[in-house]
């Protein structure tokens, strides 16, 4: 396990690949100074003798990265599970840059299409654009802790809380529902609603099973391979997931996300997508805990229930 750092590219370009896989699609050329967020090292895969670094936007060549020195860079960090109690969604209402700090003097650390589903976590104030200087500090898979200026985005109907409650029960009076004709999830305490937030579930033909589990194995950040799961739909390879709770054998966990942003969609190979702050969050609020320090617990503990609704 090792904690996402920002990286600055240090070649003049660079592919950055959807796979880990120098044969497969290039997603975009990266540009010497560019930021990204690094996740970890990918080994590659069909045939790919190479390592890779995995980004926020694919797999980038090691010698093509190091550790940032750009200032601007301690700004766009990952942000505290806490905030995710009081963010809120809103959309993009256009093409959107998203930056390191809330000013256009701050590189770019990624772009949002129009109508884009993003999590608000911070309202603080920065340069002024257009008459207005308050910016948002969002939430999010590859550019969470980013900065989008207030004006590109407007508020989006928010999930909707379902607490329907586990057939036989919670034990710990506290479960977590997703619902996935809205593509909600739902921590209930108490048969009250405490957190409501949108997810990314399963596409046609890998959808996020239904039914009832419990989040039976919890670990910081684990690595996800196709080469450990049966019927995937294509190869990957994604080191250090964060905050991830497995619920069902065959790889179906509510974890965190790093390498897309389409919360609310079908997107998923099956798991249940958390946004990065979200998943900080739900991590410290189910069974069993996991002690600071710590990658895991012994399984066999006690578990928060998950129930799985169509």
């Amino acid at each position: 396990m090792i904690d996402p750092w920002v990286a600055d590219v240090i070649v003049r370009n660079t592919p950055v690949y959807a796979k880990p896989n120098a044969s497969d699609a290039i997603r975009l050329n990266a540009r010497e100074g560019d930021l990204m967020r690094v996740s970890g090292v990918s080994h590659g895969m069909n045939g790919d003798p190479n390592l890779w670094w995995s980004t926020s936007e694919g797999y980038v060549a090691l010698d093509a990265l190091r550790p940032s020195q750009n200032p601007w860079s301690t700004l766009w960090t990952v942000p505290d599970g806490l905030l995710a109690l009081t963010g809120w969604w809103g959309a993009t209402t256009t093409d959107a840059n998203v930056r390191a700090g809330p000013s256009t003097e701050a590189p770019k650390v990624g772009h949002l299409p129009p109508g884009n589903l993003v999590k608000v976590l911070v309202e603080g104030p920065g340069e002024d654009v257009q008459g207005s200087a308050t910016w948002y500090r969002i939430d999010g898979g590859r550019y969470a802790g980013g900065w989008i200026h207030s004006s590109i985005v407007k508020q989006a109907a928010q999930p909707r809380a379902n607490t329907t409650p586990p057939p036989s029960g919670a034990a710990s009076g506290r479960w977590i529902v997703v619902d996935r004709s809205r593509h909600s999830l739902t921590l209930v305490d108490n048969g009250q609603p405490a957190f409501v937030t949108y997810v990314a579930l399963g596409v046609a033909g890998r959808e996020t099973p239904t039914g009832t589990y419990s989040t039976w194995g919890k670990y910081r950040a684990d690595d996800m391979t196709s080469a450990s799961v049966r019927d995937t739909g294509g190869y990957y390879d994604l080191p250090n997931v964060p905050n991830t709770q497995y619920y069902l054998d065959g790889g179906f966990a509510i974890h965190g996300t790093y390498w897309h942003d389409d919360f609310g969609t079908d997107e998923s190979h099956g798991c249940v997508n958390v946004t990065w702050t979200d998943g900080r969050y739900l991590f410290s609020q189910t069974l069993p805990f996991v002690l600071d320090g710590q990658l895991t617990t012994p399984t066999g503990q006690p578990a928060t229930d998950v129930v799985i609704l169509s």
